[in-house]
């Protein structure tokens, strides 16, 4: 499974939600789904990734390369080598960069990462290889 905004606490959902109350809720998530013997990813939340962790198979990531959000390095609390790290496995795709920007650094982090267009056609440049 791969629930997607499940950061609403740091957008204007319209709704008075607290970080508390998104941890929360993320967690109980992922509890769900496995309990019903499903695989979770985490997609979005990349703030909360220490604390989420321990809950989720995986994760899914949209762009981390251009908004400076891939490593732990990069900001100093959260990252998703912090996923690569505890074993597990990292979905990352890239629009805007080109694969000269980013392919380098995913495969050094053992990302899986891939260039597509907005439009998710069929176009794939995977990183691996490159």
């Amino acid at each position: 499974m791969e629930p997607d905004n499940v950061d609403g606490y740091a957008n204007d959902s319209g709704f008075p939600l607290k970080a508390a109350d998104q941890l929360a809720y993320n967690a109980w998530f992922a509890n769900e789904a496995l309990k019903r013997g499903l695989s979770v990813a985490l997609k979005n939340d990349v703030e909360q990734i220490p604390q989420l962790l321990p809950y989720f198979d995986f994760a899914v990531n949209e762009e981390c390369w251009e908004h400076k959000e891939c490593t732990t390095a990069q900001n100093g609390a959260y990252g998703y080598d912090q996923f690569v790290k505890a074993g597990k496995a990292v979905f990352q795709v890239e629009y805007n960069l080109a694969t000269s920007a980013f392919c380098a650094k995913s495969n050094a982090q053992n990302f899986n990462s891939l260039k597509k267009k907005y439009e998710l056609d069929a176009y794939r440049v995977p990183c691996r290889g490159v």
